[in-house]
């Protein structure tokens, strides 16, 4: 596979922090890493591959995160997402998720969706966006189009070449729920 240069190098660190927030998380609950594979679903060695890695697609990390009790949330820093009637925002909107993948496969698509709209709403054609982010104006038809295999520098990328800044943070899975 080959590997794109970051837009930016604080794309790099921020990735870097956040196997470094997951690593902490899970040592601070006492998971071994043997323990954390089991919950993902392969051998310890695999894990501690996965653990160092990053170059992980989005749903990677989010089950991750979801393995130690916690989210992965999205903040698209400094871009507003316009309020332009989108059908889609208002299906995602009224959707309940029932299970916690479904949970973080909508909250990509909602992200993904409002890239989307923001390069409409700049009145960027994909092969602009394309250009900006250094791929083909299909690359980028395909990412916006089925965001499931996304990769977290990819998603980077798109918030950079819009100009926006790229915020992923984990949370404990419980937080923002009514109290």
């Amino acid at each position: 596979m080959r590997t794109i240069p970051d837009l930016h190098p604080d794309d790099t660190v921020a990735r870097h922090a956040l196997a470094e927030r997951l690593r902490v998380i899970r040592e601070c609950r006492n998971i071994t890493q043997a323990e954390a594979a089991e919950r993902y679903g392969c051998d310890k060695y695999a894990f501690s591959q996965l653990e160092r890695r990053r170059t992980w697609h989005v749903h990677t990390v989010q089950a991750m995160a979801r393995i130690y009790g916690y989210r992965l949330t999205f903040d698209l820093g400094g871009l507003m997402v316009p309020d332009d009637g989108d059908p889609l925002a208002a299906l995602y909107d009224a959707s309940q998720p029932t299970t916690e993948a479904a949970e973080d496969r909508l909250e990509l698509l909602i992200v993904v969706n409002n890239l989307t709209r923001i390069r409409r709403a700049a009145n960027l054609s994909l092969a602009d966006a394309g250009l900006r982010m250094g791929c083909s104006e299909s690359a980028v038809y395909r990412r916006e189009a089925d965001p499931g295999r996304l990769l977290v520098s990819t998603l980077q990328r798109h918030t950079r070449a819009l100009g926006g800044v790229l915020d992923l943070s984990v949370v404990p899975a419980y937080q923002g729920a009514a109290v």
